[in-house]
């Protein structure tokens, strides 16, 4: 089970995360221009097609989010310190680690904090998504929707901004990764 958690952890997987948000965000973008063209239609069925796009939008984020911020809290509590290379063994201090073991991040007491309120919002909103998508009554379901050209700006900022910092983070962790690893293989340098 560890493993499989070690699996989505964005410290250990970075690309595969920044591949995903960007799934997302492209996702946000191209749905806020559908609901966007069809601001002006009459048709029932259309808005209740787009509203149940919406539901679906709004759990799969949820979820994505969910084990996101899960599994850096996770690693932050230091759950995959113990993990163990490829050969079954624990890595020793004096190697360079691999690009399975990148360098533990050092977070603030600030960070520490947005982390634990990130979780409690994260499990928040999706225990809302999972109560609106799976027990509401078309009505209730059209009620709940109406914000949804709200929460898609609001989702595209985000993951906007989330796609800078994973960036950002990857470009210092690889300049970071190679001066660790030139100084441990040559120590004149």
């Amino acid at each position: 089970m560890k493993k499989l958690f070690q699996e989505c952890t964005p410290r250990y997987h970075p690309y595969k995360w920044i591949f995903l948000n960007s799934a997302i965000l492209l996702w946000s973008m191209l749905f806020l221009i559908l609901i966007l063209s069809n601001t002006t239609t009459e048709n029932s069925n259309e808005k209740a097609r787009i509203e149940r796009h919406y539901l679906v939008y709004d759990f799969v984020t949820c979820i994505v989010w969910l084990i996101e911020v899960t599994c850096n809290a996770l690693d932050h509590i230091g759950f995959f310190d113990d993990a163990e290379d490829d050969r079954g063994e624990s890595q020793s201090k004096m190697e360079p680690r691999s690009c399975h073991a990148p360098n533990k991040v050092e977070r603030t007491q600030s960070e520490v904090v947005a982390l634990w309120i990130e979780l409690a919002l994260a499990a928040f909103f999706f225990i809302d998504s999972t109560t609106i998508a799976f027990h509401l009554s078309q009505e209730q379901i059209h009620r709940q929707a109406k914000g949804m050209t709200l929460d898609l700006c609001i989702n595209i900022v985000a993951y906007a901004f989330l796609l800078y910092r994973q960036v950002v983070s990857r470009n210092k962790t690889g300049r970071d990764t190679t001066v660790t690893f030139e100084h441990a293989t040559n120590p004149l340098v």
